[in-house]
């Protein structure tokens, strides 16, 4: 994974099954390539947590991330117990989330289940 570029360290623990993924700001790092290059390396991508950055917008009522520095948008999901409206209300804002990243078979895109939420710059 570190000859994708963006990547600016990989720490792996193949006895957890766990790669801690460090992106350099402005990457252009998609999901779908990190899992890619995974599955290239012959493991299978797992659930995993991210952090990343961009700005809320909103697709057929329904809230979406488009991520700072890609073309990639991803489907929001509000955390148990918040309303997704709150994610919709917030369209057009920059924010920066966590969310855990399911996941995912082939091209299929990830939702992600929205954990924290702060505004951007």
């Amino acid at each position: 994974m570190k000859r994708i570029d963006g990547v600016e360290s990989v720490k792996v623990s193949l006895e957890s099954g766990v790669a801690d993924v460090e992106l350099a700001p402005g990457n252009g790092v998609t999901i779908e390539k990190l899992r890619k290059a995974i599955t290239d390396n012959g493991f299978t991508p797992k659930d995993a947590e991210a952090t990343l950055a961009g700005k809320i917008v909103v697709d057929k009522g329904k809230p979406q991330l488009a991520v700072s520095g890609s073309e990639a948008t991803y489907p929001l999901a509000a955390a148990p117990g918040k309303n997704p409206a709150e994610l919709v209300a917030l369209a057009g804002k920059p924010v920066v989330l966590t969310a855990q990243v399911p996941a995912t078979r082939g091209k299929e895109k990830p939702t992600l289940a929205v954990k924290e939420l702060k505004p951007g710059r």
